[in-house]
């Protein structure tokens, strides 16, 4: 009986894929069934599938379909909600995916009947002279509650990306006026006369948008619809079809090259949410995270536009192979919605030689006709030798021992970890690199799904350098960067600057293959995996650095303050708990913080931000960035929306003019490389780093408050500014 019942699934199968039609298809019963098993079993939080919050469970796939609640109604989701929600558990249990393909036929049907609206709608005028505007991010409004409701939405919305259309540059107008390049103000006949071309552009992206969801795949169905499920339990749990884990797979061996940056979904555009150090997108520094990418062109031919279109599409698009030239349609994330620019990268990999460690001695004048040799070390990332290599490769740990031992040799004072753009990797080096700044100290304590918890410390005689340590951090910091500033700043060795707080990652995943456990993959060609969180991390005083990160000791307002980049600004994370603390290792006082340091370090920064031109200029960025990205309304008044740009510009235009200003407070360096690497090539641009220089500040600060006398002396950037970076 169980042969002819698996014979007949596979009938069903074959006749689905006959049929074309969207369906679920007997592999994808099999591996909803093994994917709910997995979550039982083995995820960390152990939640069994009964007793789920299914109603929001299939509230939050429905958001997932129409995410800025523009195609369903109120009544919709009820209907769907009353006819579900008691029937969840035996489905999912059955492997039933029923539901989220029913819910996906609606949606589609509705977008296609939303298209003949929009395309009759672009054929009439509209009333720029309105004084209403449109309320740009619908995530957490309430579904409209009819027809009608819906029509005013969308009436809303079409003259807000109208006017997008007509007030921006069109690629041609940026590929003659070069890739960056923004006219100095708008002019209102210029943009009335892009009417008419504007109309065409919204009606040809409509178009696309109605063509991408007809050749959606059952697949494509499949993965939203049981990670809706599997990133209930956490976000990061993750279900792959086959073809996804192919891909992921390739990604994984370089086999297909992208432009070095990690993107996300964000209001159904394709966004930046963080740039990988060694890519494309690093070495042009043309973009940023929160940088929107609304079309792709492949070489010189047109550009596809990808708003609206599956993150994992657009990323197929991004991709290439290793030498292709990609050319992006971008919306910077600190400009009006209008805003365009064009960047162009060639696709590679991300090298190895570029995301090694690196470090600078920079030559620090104290005001007193002396220089303060201060240590530099970039972190991009925890690497670690692969033993399947036939040469000897390179660890991240043994790296930065080499750069310490060659940097004494320069009599350095003080050393900063530049840990910025670390998004973590091995924890095995992270114990190890702990090890290079205080011996035998307990590092991170790890506890699975069993709350069994594992102590891990530095190792004994280990340690290199036992002067002041200076880490800077920011909010991409995750993971095994958050476990060395966490571990150093418990026992007190280092101190802490940047954001307020890290990532808050503190969790640990691994990917099951379907294939490798189930007796039922010789049925089947190919079964997908899951990727499940196992375990947490926590600090060796008991807190998880899960969700709230690790605090800096002294902190400024960042750029990515508001951006939703971190732990925290995922659904169903994983909370913040505690564990008892680790036993405690005492090192020599003469390694730890001195008492007072840390106020004396802020009284005299409190002092230069009074009176130094480059923490105005800091801030200003940061209350502008924040302002422009908690704006969701804009105007539909054309002349309104004309004044708003200009000011943008205009603020733009003044913000360059004073940060060439302060080129000159760059500080002096020499750079210093891993015996065996070639340097990499110097970069045309030098952009003054804030973060940087303030670094510098607290350390040589720190280094005159050693001194005996320091009261005598006056803060060292009061007298002079820094020679210009060479």
């Amino acid at each position: 009986m169980k042969q002819l019942h698996i014979l007949f699934l596979l009938l069903s199968a074959q006749l689905t894929a006959f049929a074309g039609t969207l369906e679920p298809s007997a592999v994808m019963r099999t591996e909803t069934m093994i994917m709910t098993q997995l979550l039982e079993q083995f995820h960390y939080s152990q939640r069994p599938l009964s007793g789920l919050p299914y109603e929001k469970i299939l509230q939050d796939y429905l958001t997932l379909l129409d995410p800025q609640k523009m195609f369903f109604s109120e009544k919709i989701v009820q209907d769907f909600l009353k006819k579900y929600k008691y029937s969840q558990e035996v489905m999912w249990r059955g492997g039933c995916l029923t539901p989220g393909f029913e819910m996906f036929a609606s949606l589609n049907q509705l977008i296609q009947q939303r298209m003949h609206w929009i395309s009759n709608r672009l054929s009439n005028p509209f009333d720029f002279k309105t004084q209403a505007g449109y309320e740009y991010d619908r995530k957490n409004a309430p579904w409209p509650d009819s027809l009608f409701q819906l029509d005013q939405l969308w009436e809303k919305r079409l003259q807000h990306e109208l006017l997008n259309e007509m007030l921006c540059s069109t690629p041609e107008d940026l590929a003659t006026e070069g890739k960056a390049t923004l006219p100095k103000e708008i002019d209102k006949d210029k943009a009335l006369s892009n009417e008419d071309k504007a109309r065409q552009e919204l009606k040809k992206r409509y178009e696309t948008l109605s063509s991408f969801y007809e050749k959606l795949e059952a697949i494509d169905i499949q993965e939203l619809y049981s990670n809706a499920l599997a990133q209930y339990y956490d976000p990061h749990t993750t279900f792959f079809s086959a073809d996804s884990m192919e891909d992921f797979t390739i990604s994984l061996r370089n086999s297909l090259f992208g432009i070095g940056a990690s993107l996300s979904e964000d209001k159904g555009i394709c966004t930046i949410r963080e740039i990988l150090p060694g890519g494309p997108a690093e070495e042009s520094q043309a973009l940023h995270a929160g940088d929107k990418i609304l079309s792709v062109a492949q070489g010189k031919h047109d550009f596809i536009n990808i708003q609206g279109m599956k993150l994992r599409n657009s990323i197929k698009l991004i991709r290439g192979p290793k030498g292709t030239t990609v050319r992006l349609l971008i919306q910077p994330a600190n400009g009006e919605p209008s805003d365009r620019k064009i960047v162009e990268l060639v696709r590679d990999e991300i090298k190895l030689e570029n995301n090694l460690a690196s470090a600078k001695i920079f030559y620090v004048p104290d005001g007193l006709q002396h220089y303060r040799r201060i240590g530099w070390i970039d972190l991009p990332t925890f690497y670690g030798q692969d033993p399947s290599a036939k040469e000897t490769s390179h660890s991240l740990s043994m790296d930065v021992k080499e750069l310490i031992e060659r940097m004494k040799h320069h009599r350095i004072e003080g050393i900063i970890l530049d840990m910025r753009r670390n998004g973590g990797g091995l924890l095995s080096e992270a114990i190890d690199l702990a090890g290079l700044f205080a011996d035998a100290c307990p590092v991170v304590q790890v506890k699975n799904a069993l709350q069994q918890v594992d102590y891990q410390y530095a190792p004994s005689n280990a340690c290199v350098w036992k002067g002041p340590l200076l880490i800077l951090t920011s909010r991409f910091s995750a993971s095994a960067s958050e476990i060395v500033a966490g571990a150093l700043k418990c026992c007190n060795r280092a101190l802490l600057f940047g954001a307020k707080t890290t990532h808050g990652k503190g969790t640990v995943q691994a990917i099951i293959e379907m294939d490798k456990i189930s007796t039922m993959a010789h049925f089947f060609s190919k079964l997908g995996a899951l990727k499940i969180t196992l375990q947490k991390w926590y600090l060796p005083n008991g807190q998880s650095t899960q969700l709230n990160g690790v605090a800096s000791d002294i902190a400024l307002p960042s750029l990515y303050d508001v951006l939703p980049i971190g732990e925290s600004d995922l659904p169903q994370a994983l909370p913040c708990d505690s564990v008892e603390p680790m036993p405690a290792v005492k090192l020599d006082a003469s390694m730890t913080l001195p008492a007072g340091l840390i106020q004396y370090l802020v009284q005299n920064q409190h002092a230069r931000a009074a009176s130094l031109p480059a923490y105005a200029w800091h801030s200003k960025q940061v209350d502008w960035f924040e302002k422009k990205y908690k704006q969701t309304e804009f105007s539909l008044n054309l002349d309104q929306r004309i004044r708003s740009i200009n000011e943008e510009r205009a603020f733009r235009k003044s913000i360059d003019a004073e940060e060439k200003q302060l080129y000159a407070y760059g500080a002096f360096y020499h750079p210093l490389y891993l015996n065996g690497i070639t340097p990499p090539r110097s970069k045309d641009k030098i952009a003054f780093d804030f973060w940087e220089y303030e670094a510098l500040n607290l350390m040589a600060d720190w280094l005159q408050y050693l001194i005996p006398y320091h009261w005598q002396l006056q803060a060292w950037c009061y007298l002079f500014p820094l020679q210009a970076q060479t």
